[in-house]
């Protein structure tokens, strides 16, 4: 690029003083050109000034108060002049269009008694008056202006900042100060982001509930009046700032939504914006833009340009950013753009603001500043009507505490200024990343500008000049700011190349021993390692990133290319003229402001184990704030995890050399975003100003002349690191001995006093030297292959392919696998110098005389020329010549072969550059061992797509982090561009992919991109992929293969043995996932040819064939890869569960007895062959296939005798082979035994065992099925081969005429995509043999229903589950009605095309949580907020039981509680969210959370858990349960826990204190929002309380939302023989206790006689509301209002418990019963009598249950209901959630009262009375007028 000329003051900005008064010298930025004017006078600022304005130049406000301010009086003639001309131009200033921004040109010369400026606009003046300002800065007494002439102009007209307020708060006096100072710098646009999914910060005159603190979730309650805006905007307009309002739209927009109550994207969200607009448009009045935001959310074109068109016609031009998710910017008629990411690109047509990697929130204090001065503005030096410039952007998605933290953290001050310069100025040579998504027509211009600052030249002079320019205003005009940034261009390190740590942070290496010890004297340049040698180079900076942010892919830093489990040390001295105490800046992770990453462990640096010492003694870490707090959301508070949110560490500096040494390890954890680097510089205790006279000194060298010279040294010595060495491709010392001679000549003047002169002299010396070394790089000099030695030729940069021989007359083939001896050769040297290559496995040689573009063969002769290895472009690589042919490596499409290209010149091309290196000549080089799979799915199963692989494969495969998947596929015909399909998936069915984050996607699949092999996420903004460089060929058979090494980041593709792409991760766009991304997921599913998501969508589904999928663990090399065997079955899989049966798999079942088989001289019995006889390989009778038929039935098949095994019942019995299998069918099931883990049965009663009693046969053994660890028994079962598809149809065609198949799918009416309910029914067949059933699930397509062929069957349809109603059959369009016959001529109608529809139409009934895994839900609670919103809790148990107890057998002791809500009174329910994660280690405090017990205060929500591992009955005065608060305080959004226990157990009531364990009991707590007219809320729970005494029910209550409780009624027992109690205030402020008993409740009421000291009593305990059975079973208490069937207002006290049936698990048919009370006080007694029975809710195994009102009117019943899907009860239940009114529960006795009935108001409340008041819509109102209002959840009349 050319560079900008500018005319510079002699000496001024190239050596700037340190002085405190200004000079032209400290002007920031640099004027484009200053010319001398010497022996001129200063111009003083005291006196009078008279300003002339020529015509039609405009006063300037902001020229004449920079003269009163200074001391000078305006003065209408005779006063010093000041002359303001306006010109027409002003030759050679740049200029291009922007609408809104005007010329900025001026002139300014100022002589010691007149001042004239020039300008074209009058924002010039303005510049012009803003340069005086800083020309005047930093006097003590009168000031004056240096003489000078300055001509200026920026190179981009736009340059600015951006402040995102609406995650953040900056007060409009903060803003207004800010514009000033910025200004000052030439800042001239301000983008004001008013509004986040946190907060609405522009107030709204039509809406003032977009900026009530109830729709904000972050500063409540703090926004900008419309006032305060346009004092910011008048503030903007004296000083030349733009400002630039930012509504966000669609996206971002939560708090709109929340306000509101509707999207923006509805109707009556854009007639809402359009309003908001006209205020904004308004306000703004001169803003020329508007921003409308736009990303991260799915929107449409249409959407945007209609709120476009709307700015527009409001006289604004319309800003939006770039990219927006699906859309081009071509398809938007905004005018301009604003690229952020690497995905932002230069839309054309229209003006690009570059903002793609100034996001200030990402960056630490110095490394990226840097990196954002160095850099040109999107590749441009100057500005373009298509390039404005450039805005620095703040976001802190992460929580800071307040505005001088967000100007600190992010280091704003001197972010914006640097990049203010850098667009004033222009230029800039390299763009800062490494050419990310940048247009081919602007590589050109260059990229990879990184982070790094040069120790010397051209960009270390600049940045050194801003440095001194910034720190000078610092001091000055910006001496009140916080600004962590200090002096950095004096600092230099020393760095070590990374050594390799195994993945231990402790392990240690060279530098280390020295390194730490107080000795200063100098650690050598140079390590050795395990044989290897280690460089340091050097760097400068207080700030040294060795992996950027984002990765070496992207941004350039210390690191070419980082890898993780490496240490690398770095190391400085710092000369101290003084001991001294000083303040260490020390950093190893600065924490970006928009992440939630944990605080490093206590006692530590970072995650990685980072270290620093001081002369030897080891520099303690903080006191991290945040250590060990669970960073939950960006809710918690960012503290002092970065230097500038804490006081430096004081460290004393001796007088003299200190030594500063740094461990620094890197790994794969900890943080997000894997940042590897180190902050660490000396400043004054406060850490404001840098401690002067330091000198930072890896050479220890006095000056920083001599240091530039080490520095320089330093780098030549590690770059011939890259050309030294005694292999092949490099050269021996000797060409470096004149290099070496003169760098030890001049390091050993490092102490001598020296000129700067003298020292630039042997700068220059120095490069005459290094420049002759490089010419001494011949191919002559270059090391060369020796006599009598072997090596293996390879080309790394070419999928690392050997050339290997194939025979005389054959081509050479480039191999991945080098394990044989025909990939080795030997150089045979010829007379003439060159060399015969001869292979070691053939002694063929290659032969040069293969013409151009061909393949290079080998043959049995000596070829008549030899060959030549030549330097290639970079050191250690080759090209191999022999004049005119050359050695090239080419791809898949030409086999691999080595070919004849590159005319013996060619340098660069990756397929001609080879490495060759020495190997050792043994014996065998063989071929290896290939590597096993630990799980192989294929054969001939794969009959449709996508297939669901079985589960426990699944799980194998999910727990594998770092994985390799080998695929045998034959590609379809055809495969379509830009479609995509997936070989192998993980996936969530139940997950809508458009509800996924990038980095947590629901669906992560690795396949094909049209004919392109991809890795597929997809996430919220759609499906996305990473096109890879290889083309599939249809109808053709490959063998690819994916790796994934999460451990370092890196993700594979492999065709056919060959590399083809090979990418590092993370990357902005991509984070990369693997199928462990879904260990914990319930619901994940492995699919093999698509997946499954949103429950109905078939997704990628595949159109070829795919024959096998082998699993291996960790990630293969290339060479194992290549020796994958895809033609044998993998013979030690071995089979864990019955769902790894694969079809057509060929098992051999072993026992510690022997082997499974037949004879062929035995008719049908089974034998066993004896422990010491082990069949042949390929026994066939002792082979068996497992079928499993449509319906799910496993038959077992020997393939020696080719029948079935049969039915056996009777005890110690032979079990049969039978020739057809008509219910011989299989159950499975998993023994104790981890060598022998299959057990099966016949009869599902009896065992199969292999008997030594019974001559060694196969027996029914009738006692053994529950005798999990049997010898006999147990089997251990290995796949060893597979069957052909027509060996499998044989076996198929039999089974099936027994059990068939019809097809059969669903019809679902009304079903919505968010409806939790999964399983329809079941479908059955019954004949005269019996019935088989078949369950019916959402989501699966066409499903096979069987039946027994061979019989006449009745379809039918037995049990609809619960949201879902049974319509009935039908096939095409007749109508079968609820049962038919299945006919021979139906049976024929029916096919997977035209299936059998069953159809159903959705009921108000929720399954919220349902027993469709391996574990169980229990425990009902629901409440609602006054949102409206409905919160359902439940425990999610592994335990399979309560608390500390293990009745089921389950080693897994935890137990979740989880949550779903509904906004819509349950008509759609969110996805299941943990709320509390049991740790499920026994024993512990978290092991486990449950009997959740729910209040609900406005939008705060209170959950009261008991946790731990100590079942109530058996808690003791040492080891008690817990009891923890769960909490919500943003409508269930998001949850904290916090043990009270001690609070509980140990606190100041004496009833609770020192207690055994509390329980408190499940369901709804009982909430009086206005306690005793205090406007505070007061919550009731009722308590289960166990002590050495007894136990006891009691009712305790907190004023604190669940800090603190206290027992109500003192010691006094309510009631003390039964349990599990609930509670509920009655009308008359009674508390009511109800409690389980056998039969039915027990009551007790408690009366207050003083509320203001909780005093009262409690009534005796009686038992009422009898269920007519004996068990005893939880249920919820309510009162609600009603209308009787007079239609008078009066209230009912409900109660829900099961009716009927015994012992625990005869809980069943749920129902509610009532009874009408009125706000009289009752007794026990009258509280216990006359209940009427009221609805029954369920007809089978039911028990607790929960309710709640809606806003509706309706009732949310909650409660437990089982069999869910005919699992055993033991195992838990589904939690079921059905919306009920009071005519359904009272069966019409009594209706709800409906919305504005007089009839539904409770009570009319006073004026002085204190409540909290909530509209009808759920918000609360701060000063409620007259009007109808909710108070404590009932409508009340002020």
């Amino acid at each position: 690029m050319k560079k900008h000329l500018k005319t510079l003051l002699v000496g001024t900005l190239l050596a700037i003083s340190s002085g405190s008064m200004a000079k032209v010298q400290h002007l920031l930025p640099k004027p484009q050109q200053i010319a001398a004017t010497e022996n001129v006078a200063a111009f003083d600022l005291s006196g009078s000034v008279t300003i002339n304005y020529s015509e039609g130049a405009e006063k300037c406000t902001l020229l004449e108060e920079f003269f009163t301010t200074n001391g000078c009086t305006l003065a209408e003639s005779g006063g010093k002049a000041v002359n303001v001309t306006m010109v027409e131009s002003i030759p050679g200033a740049y200029d291009y269009t922007l609408y809104g921004y005007e010329n900025e040109a001026y002139t300014l010369d100022v002589t010691a008694d007149a001042i004239n400026i020039t300008a074209i606009k009058p924002i010039g003046v303005i510049r012009a008056a803003q340069t005086l300002v800083q020309m005047a800065e930093g006097w003590d007494g009168t000031a004056a202006l240096e003489a000078a002439s300055i001509k200026d102009w920026p190179a981009f007209k736009l340059r600015g900042y951006m402040h995102d307020v609406g995650r953040s708060f900056i007060s409009a006096d903060e803003l207004v100060k800010q514009v000033e100072l910025f200004s000052r710098f030439k800042v001239n646009t301000f983008h004001w982001h008013l509004t986040e999914n946190q907060a609405w910060r522009f107030e709204v005159k039509a809406y003032p509930q977009l900026t009530s603190s109830e729709s904000m979730t972050r500063f409540a309650g703090q926004y900008y009046t419309q006032e305060d805006c346009k004092r910011v905007m008048a503030a903007a307009k004296k000083h030349g700032v733009i400002v630039v309002p930012e509504i966000d739209m669609p996206g971002h927009s939560e708090a709109f939504n929340r306000a509101m109550g509707f999207d923006m994207q509805s109707t009556q969200g854009k007639t809402a914006l359009k309003k908001v607009l006209d205020e904004v448009a308004e306000v703004f009045a001169d803003a020329p833009y508007i921003h409308i935001g736009g990303d991260e959310v799915s929107t449409t074109a249409a959407y945007l340009n209609e709120m476009i068109a709307y700015v527009e016609s409001k006289g604004k031009k319309a800003e939006i950013w770039n990219p927006i998710n699906g859309i081009g910017q071509d398809a938007l008629n905004a005018t301009l753009a604003q690229m952020w990411g690497t995905r932002g690109y230069l839309a054309s047509g229209k003006a690009n603001i570059d903002s793609r990697y100034n996001y200030t929130n990402h960056f630490d204090v110095f490394a990226d500043l840097v990196g954002i001065y160095k850099s040109n503005i999107y590749y441009h030096e100057k500005g373009t009507p298509e390039v404005a410039g450039a805005v620095s952007g703040c976001w802190n998605d992460r929580k800071l505490a307040d505005e001088k933290a967000i100007m600190a953290q992010n280091n704003v001050w001197a972010n914006v200024i640097a990049t203010a310069e850098r667009a004033w100025i222009g230029g800039g040579k390299q763009y800062i990343d490494n050419m990310t998504n940048t247009p081919a027509n602007l590589k050109a211009d260059g990229g990879h500008g990184g982070v790094m600052l040069p120790n010397s030249g051209d960009e270390y002079e600049e940045f050194k000049s801003w440095e001194t320019r910034f720190l000078f205003h610092k001091a000055n005009s910006l001496k009140n700011e916080p600004i962590p940034y200090v002096k950095q261009t004096n600092v230099r390190w020393r760095i070590t190349d990374a050594f390799p740590n195994g993945g231990s942070e402790t392990a240690a290496f060279g530098p280390e021993t020295a390194g730490k010890t107080a000795s200063t004297e100098m650690l050598p340049e140079v390590f050795t390692h395990e044989g290897k040698t280690y460089y340091t180079g050097m760097a400068t900076g207080a700030g040294i990133y060795l992996a950027h942010t984002w990765g070496n892919t992207i941004i350039d830093a210390y690191f070419e290319a980082p890898a993780f489990n490496t240490t690398a040390y770095a190391w400085t001295y710092v000369y101290s003229p003084e001991e001294q105490t000083v303040g260490a800046q020390i950093e190893f992770q600065n924490y970006s402001r928009s992440e939630q990453d944990a605080a490093a462990p206590a006692g530590k640096w970072d995650h990685y184990g980072s270290k620093i010492w001081i002369n030897g003694k080891e520099i303690a870490a903080p006191t991290w704030s945040n250590s060990g707090v669970s960073i939950s959301s960006k809710e918690v508070l960012l503290k002092n995890e970065n230097f500038p949110g804490r006081k430096p560490i004081a460290v004393t500096l001796q007088k003299g050399w200190n030594k500063v040494f740094m461990k620094l390890p890197y790994f794969n954890k900890g943080c997000r975003l894997k940042k590897w680097m180190f902050t660490c510089v000396f400043t004054d205790t406060e850490g404001k100003d840098a401690v002067e006279g330091l000198i930072y000194s890896p050479n220890q060298c006095m000056d920083e002349a001599t240091e530039v010279v080490a520095a320089e040294i330093s780098e030549k010595k590690r770059a011939l690191g890259n050309y030294i060495s005694t292999e092949i491709g490099y050269w021996p010392a000797s060409v470096a001995a004149e290099l070496e001679a003169k760098v030890k000549e001049i390091e050993a003047t490092y102490s001598s006093t020296m000129t700067e002169a003298e020292r630039q002299q042997q700068l220059k010396e120095l490069e005459e030297a290094w420049t002759t070394f490089k010419s001494n790089l011949t191919a002559d000099k270059m090391n060369q292959p020796e006599e009598g030695k072997y090596y293996r030729m390879s080309t790394p940069l070419r999928d690392n392919r050997f050339p290997t021989g194939k025979g005389a007359g054959q081509a050479i083939i480039g191999e991945q696998n080098p394990a044989t001896n025909a990939s080795i050769w030997k150089f045979v040297q010829r007379e003439d110098g060159s060399f015969d290559i001869v292979n070691y496995g053939d002694d063929t040689y290659i032969s040069p005389a293969s013409s151009n573009n061909t393949a290079l063969n080998t043959v049995k002769t000596q070829p008549n020329s030899g060959w030549t290895l030549k330097p290639a472009d970079a050191a250690g690589y080759v090209i191999i010549t022999s004049g005119t042919a050359q050695f090239n490596q080419t791809n898949s499409g030409l086999q691999f072969k080595v070919y004849n290209w590159g005319d013996g010149t060619n340098i660069s091309d990756t397929g001609c550059k080879y490495v060759v290196t020495e190997v050792e000549v043994t014996e065998d080089n063989g071929d290896g061992t290939a590597p096993k799979p630990f799980a192989f799915v294929g054969g001939t199963e794969f009959q449709a797509y996508p297939y669901a692989v079985s589960s426990s494969i699944a799980s194998k495969v999910f727990a594998e982090e770092n994985i390799t998947i080998a695929i045998d596929v034959t590609m379809p015909s055809s495969m379509a561009a830009n479609t995509r399909y997936a070989l192998v998936c993980a996936a969530d069915p139940t997950k809508a992919i458009t509800g996924a984050t990038k980095n947590n996607s629901p669906y992560v699949g690795f396949g094909l991109n049209g004919s392109n092999p991809v890795y597929l996420p997809s996430s919220a903004s759609g499906d996305k992929f990473t096109y890879r460089d290889h083309t599939f060929a249809g109808n053709t058979n490959y063998k690819v293969v994916y790796v994934i090494d999460k451990t370092n980041q890196k993700f594979s593709i492999y065709v056919d043995g060959a590399l083809k792409s090979s990418a590092n991760y993370p990357v902005i766009e991509y984070y990369l996932q693997s199928f462990s991304n879904f260990a914990t997921n319930a619901n994940a599913k492995l699919y093999v040819g698509g997946g499954v998501v949103n429950n109905t969508t078939a997704h990628d589904r595949f159109g070829g064939k795919i024959h096998s999928v082998r699993f291996f663990e960790g990630a293969l090399s290339g060479n194992e890869i290549a020796m994958i065997d895809y033609t044998k079955i993998p013979n030690d899989v071995v089979v864990n569960n019955v769902d790894e049966f694969i079809k057509g798999g060929v098992y051999t079942f072993i026992t510690a007895r022997g082997w499974m088989g037949a004879t062929a001289e035995n008719g049908n019995a089974i034998s066993t062959a004896r422990t010491n006889v082990t069949p042949a390989a390929d026994n066939a009778y002792f082979q068996w296939t497992v079928y499993q038929s449509f319906n799910g039935n496993y038959y077992l098949y020997n393939i020696g005798k080719q029948k079935f095994l049969g039915i056996q019942s009777a005890n110690n019995t032979d079990i049969p082979l039978v020739d057809t299998p008509a219910g011989k069918t299989l159950t499975f099931k998993q023994s104790n035994s981890t060598e022998y883990p299959i057990m099966f049965s016949t009869d599902n009663a009896g065992v199969v065992n292999h008997s030594p009693n019974h001559g060694g046969g196969l027996i029914n053994w009738t006692g053994g099925w529950n005798n999990l660890d049997d010898a006999g028994s147990n089997h251990k079962v290995t796949l060893v081969d597979v069957l052909s598809a027509e060996e499998i149809q044989k076996i198929a065609d039999i089974v099936e005429a027994y059990d068939k198949g019809l097809p059969v799918t669903t019809a679902i009416e009304g079903l919505q995509d968010n409806n939790p309910n999964t399983y329809l029914g079941d479908i059955r067949a019954t004949n005269t043999t019996g019935t088989i059933t078949t369950k019916l699930q959402k989501g699966e397509g066409v499903t096979f229903f069987s039946f027994d062929g061979t019989k006449a069957s009745t379809i039918d349809f037995t049990r609809a589950y619960r949201g879902f109603n049974f319509q009935g059959y039908s096939v095409g369009n007749e109508s079968l009605g609820k049962s038919f016959e299945l006919t021979t001529a139906l049976q024929e109608r029916i096919s997977e095309e035209n299936p059998l529809v069953a159809k159903f139409t959705v009921t108000d009934d929720v399954m919220l949580f349902s027993d469709n895994d391996p574990f169980s839900y229990r425990i009902p609670a629901i409440g609602k907020t006054s949102t409206g919103r409905l919160i359902a809790v439940s425990d999610y148990r592994y335990s399979l039981d309560d608390i500390g107890r293990y009745n089921y057998g389950t080693a897994n002791p935890g137990i979740d509680l989880v949550m779903r809500y509904s906004d819509d009174n349950g008509a759609t329910w969110s996805e299941t969210k943990t709320i509390a994660k049991g740790s499920c280690v026994r024993g512990t405090d978290d092991c486990a959370y449950g009997d959740a017990a729910i209040a609900v205060v406005g939008e705060k929500v209170l959950v009261m858990a008991a946790a731990g591992d100590v079942m109530f009955g058996n808690g003791s005065a040492t080891a008690h349960n817990r009891a923890v608060r769960v909490f919500s305080e943003d409508n269930g959004q998001t949850w904290t826990k916090q043990d009270i226990s001690e609070t509980l157990f140990l606190g100041s009531d004496a009833t609770i204190k020192n207690g055994y364990t509390a329980f408190f009991g499940s369901g709804r707590l009982a909430v009086d929002e206005n306690y005793n007219g205090t406007g505070k809320a007061r919550i009731y729970g009722a308590l289960l309380l166990k002590k050495s005494s007894g136990t006891g029910n009691y009712v305790i209550y907190t004023d604190d939302l669940g800090l603190t409780w206290n027992i109500l009624g003192g010691s006094q027992n309510p009631v003390a023989s039964q349990d599990e109690p609930k509670v509920e205030i009655l009308p008359s402020g009674q508390i009511l206790l109800s409690i389980r008993r056998g039969g039915g409740r027990q009551f007790n009421v408690f009366t207050y006689t003083n509320k203001a000291t909780n005093t009262g009593s409690w009534d005796s305990n009686v038992n009422g509301c009898n269920n007519g059975g004996s068990n005893t079973c939880n249920g919820e208490p309510y009162c609600i209002d009603a209308k009787n069937a007079d239609g008078e207002s009066v209230k009912l006290l409900l109660q829900s418990q099961p009716k009927g049936g015994s012992g625990l698990y005869d809980r069943r048919n749920v129902t509610i019963w009532y009874k009408e009370i009125t706000d009289a006080k009752y007794t026990s007694s009258q509280i216990a009598a006359g209940w009427t029975q009221g609805i029954q809710v369920s007809t089978q195994l039911s028990a607790y249950s929960a309710m709640t009102l809606q806003d509706d009117g309706k009732i949310a019943f909650f409660f437990e209901e089982a069999p869910c899907f005919g699992d055993d009860q033991a195992k838990g239940y589904c939690m079921v959630y059905v919306p009920l009114t009071i005519e359904e529960i009272t069966k019409g006795a009594y209706s709800t009262p409906e919305k504005g009935d007089a009839t539904g108001i409770d009570t009319i409340v006073g004026q002085g009375e204190k409540a909290v008041f909530y509209d009808l819509s759920g918000r609360r109102v701060a000063n409620p007028e007259k009007g109808i209002y909710v108070v404590n959840g009932k409508k009340v009349l002020k």
